[in-house]
């Protein structure tokens, strides 16, 4: 199954600097973006930590949430999910972190919690097409294809020309026996992204002698 999940990217406000014996906050802030750089997760992790000890009413929810993501860069699934509910414990209407949580869930297999945060981001931003296509694709990993067809359909009248949402729903189709509506999509992956063109040749191929079958 295709995946294409959206990954949530926040960077920190630069404050004014504050007089101080050591490192200010935006001394550490340049320090984590010059190790965001150059992928130095471990060290990013050192930062984060340190700015939550030194500054901890320094909007932590934020914090919390990049260091969430990286311990999701890292693989460390569960000690991000532990960070982007500490983030939404402090921010309940945070929707970038019940998505990074719910692709947290979806690393792990938990589909079910994966969905719970996904349907919480739609509550909080019902026109964010990419949402849709990470729901659905917890819905098809539990085989619940109606729902998954629902959501990629949902995503592609938001964002018109989301192929990746054409392809997993024309394969949903497929799954579902429905050749004919499964090429229409199938071709429209290719038409918007020729990227596609060798991967689906065959499958459209496929699903034209199914269709013919069926006759």
């Amino acid at each position: 199954m295709k995946k294409n999940i959206l990954y949530f990217a926040v960077f920190f406000i630069i404050f004014l600097a504050v007089p101080s014996y050591s490192q200010t906050f935006n001394e550490l802030v340049k320090r984590y973006r010059a190790a965001q750089e150059l992928e130095e997760y471990e060290n990013m992790i050192l930062i984060l930590d340190t700015m939550l000890i030194k500054y901890p009413n320094n909007q932590p929810e934020i914090t919390y949430f990049n260091r969430g993501n990286t311990y999701r860069q890292l693989k460390e699934y569960n000690m991000a999910i532990l960070d982007y509910t500490k983030a939404i414990g402090i921010k309940p209407d945070y929707a970038s972190a019940f998505n990074n949580r719910g692709i947290s869930y979806f690393d792990m297999d938990e589909y079910e919690n994966a969905i719970k945060d996904y349907t919480e981001v739609i509550k909080l931003k019902p026109d964010y097409p990419l949402v849709y296509f990470n729901r659905a694709n917890a819905y098809s990993c539990q085989f619940d294809y109606d729902r998954a067809v629902a959501d990629y359909t949902k995503s592609i009248e938001l964002k018109p020309d989301f192929s990746d949402s054409y392809y997993n729903r024309g394969n949903k189709y497929y799954g579902m026996g429905k050749y004919k509506e499964a090429i229409l999509d199938w071709e429209k992956a290719v038409k918007l992204d020729p990227a596609y063109e060798l991967e689906l040749r065959n499958k459209i191929n496929e699903a034209k002698d199914q269709t013919e079958k069926k006759k």
